[in-house]
């Protein structure tokens, strides 16, 4: 994620906690991903130097007008006057992923090379959420190219227990003795 996205996603943030309107904010700024992604050359109009920045600033007062929060339409407003229109998805994106975590809420995908049965999902829910100390949200995929164990993937952090790993790290101890 850029510094910029980043600085305008905790700037709103900050904000919207501030003033208790998280829920709306967070509504505006999904509704305004949705319209970048379903009318891309709206993004383009407005991240385009060609176009008088006056003009493209108008645009978003009047186009959004009504249908945003007010704070989703100054920061587009304000993204848009700097050419940093590109990064709202980013900045939607990490909004988004703050939210999440005032909540105490936290997503994770678990890889697997078979279905996990009920009893291991809830050993593996219970111990991901001892270790983060938030509610946790579990995903899980089928990864035939495991070999067996668990791959987990939180907040950017990859929790590997599979087979692949475990004899990789035999292999390691192995070679370690003999040298």
């Amino acid at each position: 994620m850029s510094a910029a996205g980043k600085e305008y996603a905790s700037a709103l943030f900050e904000l919207a906690m501030e003033e208790n309107c998280r829920e709306e904010i967070s509504r505006s700024m999904e509704l305004v991903a949705d319209v970048f992604k379903n009318a891309p050359e709206y993004a383009d109009f407005l991240a385009s130097p060609a176009i008088p920045k006056s003009e493209r600033t108008r645009s978003v007062d009047t186009f959004f007008a009504g249908k945003v929060h007010p704070h989703v339409a100054s920061l587009l407003g304000l993204m848009t006057e700097w050419n940093a229109v590109r990064e709202f998805d980013e900045c939607a994106a990490d909004f988004a992923m703050l939210c999440k975590s005032s909540l105490r809420r936290a997503e994770a995908t678990a890889y697997s090379a078979a279905p996990l049965s009920d009893e291991e999902k809830a050993r593996l829910l219970a111990a991901l959420e001892r270790r983060s100390g938030r509610t946790v949200d579990i995903e899980y995929v089928i990864d035939k190219s495991l070999l067996g164990g668990v791959l987990v993937e939180m907040e950017g952090t990859r929790l590997d227990g599979s087979l692949r790993r475990r004899l990789e790290d035999i292999k390691e101890v192995i070679n370690e003795s003999d040298a």
